[in-house]
Order: C-alpha cells, then structure tokens, then sequence
C-alpha cells in the first residue's frame, strides 16, 4: 500500500544491477552494466504516496514489460521502441504524449485531457473515464483495425474523425500497423 515516501525495491536477481535515484523531483531507474536480461528475470517496484501528483512522468522504454498501477500526474510522455506498457489502475494525466514503434499500450482506465500517440507496429487500447460525447476522437490505422465502442472498422486506411460541441477532451491516436481499441467508462 502507497506509504508515505517513495521506495523502489527490486527481486535479489537484478537488485545489484539497478541504479535508482529520487531526489524528491526527479526518479531515475536504469540498469548497471552487467546485467543482460532487464525484463526477463527482474521486477521492479516503485509506490508512492496515495496523494502524489507529479508534474511530469516520462517513460522510456526498449523492450520489456512495464505494468503502472494508479498515478496522477500534470503531463505523461511515453516513448517506447518495443514491449508493452500496461496501465493496470487509475491513471490520471492531464495530457499524454508519445510514440511507440512496437509492442502494445493498454490503459484499463484513463482519465486524461488530451491524448496524443503515435504508432508504428502496435496494438493500443484505452478505456477512457467519461463518455463518448466528452471527446473529440481523432484516429487513424494505415493496416489495422479501429474499435471505438459500438464502431469498428477492418479496411485498410481507416479514420474515425468525431468531434462534439460539449467535448472539452481529445484523443489522437495515429497507427501504421496494429489495432486501435477505444471504450469508454459511462
């Protein structure tokens, strides 16, 4: 359960080889030299406070498994080359930003202002706090499908472009292969 302070524990396997820095702004993690199996036998935990609400969170990643369960933060900037990053609870972001030129992006339940992603080879899929009629969707798949609730397209080129009078929320999502899966809370 999310204490009071942030702590970062590791399994034994990979613990020597973690370097993990919080200055109480900024928290870095990354792998010594030596250690050639980063997502394979090594876990990562970090907690935070329950109340915690970064300015900003960046992720980075190669390859491996990411899983985040809830956080908030002002503004979240993913960049992935390959794996798949799971957002298993809550997460709320005032905007999020990023690319990803394989793997998969899961976020069972976001909360988010504006979303903006960029794909290559990838499978995203996004349950969305709000309604439907709460944002303008903006989603395009070169070779892949788009599911956005009761809507599904399987062509090649597909576009869902929808905008809403009340929506005060965007979601951009740009796919070259891959699927594209939206649902929404309400």
């Amino acid at each position: 359960a999310p204490g009071d302070a942030v702590t970062i524990t590791a399994d034994a396997e990979i613990e020597n080889y973690l370097r993990a820095d919080w200055d109480g702004y900024e928290l870095h993690i990354e792998k010594e030299d030596g250690y050639q199996s980063w997502g394979k036998f090594g876990k990562i935990n970090i907690t935070v406070p329950e109340n915690q609400t970064f300015d900003e969170i960046e992720i980075s990643m190669d390859a491996g498994n990411l899983t985040a369960d809830s956080f908030k933060t002002e503004y979240l900037d993913l960049t992935m080359d390959g794996g798949a990053f799971t957002g298993t609870g809550k997460i709320i972001a005032g905007d999020v930003e990023g690319s990803a030129d394989a793997g998969s992006v899961t976020f069972e339940n976001l909360d988010t202002e504006y979303l903006d992603l960029s794909c290559d080879s990838v499978s995203f899929s996004a349950g969305l706090a709000g309604a439907r009629r709460d944002y303008n969707l903006y989603l395009m798949s070169d070779l892949g499908s788009i599911r956005c609730g009761d809507s599904e397209m399987n062509d090649l080129e597909n576009s869902l472009n929808e905008t809403h009078d009340e929506a005060e929320r965007e979601i951009t999502v740009n796919a070259d292969m891959g699927s594209i899966e939206i649902s929404f809370q309400k």
